[in-house]
């Protein structure tokens, strides 16, 4: 009867832990984690995305995606200058709105409710030039903010999936071996009684051992985890900061200012303090970095930033100023000696 229970027990875990996972795994794959993800054009106009359903009730975000990655154009400083207003109706009645005019590619957000919903946008900027990097318009909510309960569920019910059914093997198998030692009889003939005696005359052996019940549980709980891992949670691929190497010695200064390249400095400060950053010789904050130069870059026809910095500088001071101008779309190209100081700098330009 111990046995029977065992396998009754890991039945019901087997079943309750697949169900689980089942039923968490298709609540994932069926939510509108992105309500909404469509190719547009970017010209001055209005656009309508068309009824898109929601089913959760979460703070969903408007953004243009407008596919720099793929497409980039040094002459189309429009990248995160999009302007754009827009208005969000559901069955019909407008619910949300949004009105600023800050010229960046988020479009802010607004509150769900289960239901169908329609996005009028209105494009204020004439940024066709970004057209050819087929940009997008998005509708989408965080999906790890779920994903973060969703996944420890996954994984203990793939675990009792797996110890419920090594119950069940584990019990079929005890039952199997006593049912037929019960059953055993030493003959049919009725003339056997109490004067009967085995003719043992050789000692007893040691008893066959069955395998380890935790062998049985282990092995197949291993092998899941493996496969969980190897095949469904795969890692990321790792992205660096792509970048250019050059020496300095190659620079040949210009006549027109507005040729000239934009150069980042990053010198040293003193230990334990934050390193200066510069802009063609002029200081500017961490901060507004981007700003700064942002400034610079909207007089170039091209987008092209070179960054130099002290031996004494950490490299994450050094990757923050790339990632700034990276930000910016622009073309890094990182020098691989000693920076000049700015007074030096305007010297050697000035040739005196």
């Amino acid at each position: 009867m111990h046995k029977a229970n065992q396998v009754l027990v890991g039945s019901i875990l087997a079943l309750v832990s697949l169900a689980t996972f089942v039923g968490v795994h298709h609540w994932m794959s069926t939510r509108t984690f992105v309500a909404f993800d469509s190719t547009i054009s970017l010209a001055r106009g209005r656009i309508k995305s068309g009824p898109f359903k929601i089913n959760l009730r979460s703070e969903y975000q408007v953004e243009i995606d407008t596919g720099w990655e793929s497409y980039f154009d040094p002459n189309c400083p429009s990248y995160d200058r999009v302007k754009a207003h827009w208005a969000l109706y559901r069955n019909g009645r407008m619910v949300a709105k949004w009105l600023e005019s800050s010229p960046y590619t988020y479009l802010g957000g607004f509150n769900s409710e289960v239901g169908t919903y329609e996005l009028d946008l209105d494009v204020l900027s004439d940024t066709s030039c970004l057209d050819p990097g087929h940009p997008r318009l998005l509708v989408h909510t965080d999906k790890s903010s779920y994903a973060d309960y969703a996944t420890p569920l996954l994984w203990i019910s793939a675990v009792g999936t797996t110890m419920g059914l090594s119950l069940v093997v584990l019990g079929l198998i005890a039952i199997s071996i006593e049912v037929p030692s019960r059953n055993t009889r030493i003959s049919d003939s009725e003339s056997i009684g109490q004067y009967f005696h085995w003719a043992q005359e050789l000692p007893l052996k040691r008893k066959f051992c069955l395998p380890p019940a935790f062998a049985l549980l282990a092995a197949p709980c291993l092998i899941i985890l493996i496969f969980v891992f190897m095949i469904l949670l795969q890692p990321y691929p790792h992205k660096g900061l792509f970048v250019e190497l050059m020496n300095p010695g190659l620079l040949a200064a210009a006549s027109d200012p507005v040729a000239q390249p934009v150069i980042v400095q990053v010198l040293y400060n003193g230990p334990g303090a934050e390193p200066d950053v510069y802009v063609d010789s002029k200081v500017a904050s961490w901060g507004r970095l981007d700003s700064a130069l942002m400034d610079e870059l909207k007089l170039r026809p091209k987008w092209i930033v070179y960054v130099e910095a002290d031996a004494n500088v950490g490299w994450a001071d050094v990757a923050r100023a790339i990632d700034v101008a990276k930000g910016l779309h622009a073309r890094v190209v990182l020098l691989t000696t000693k920076p000049i100081r700015a007074v030096d700098r305007k010297n050697s330009l000035d040739g005196r």
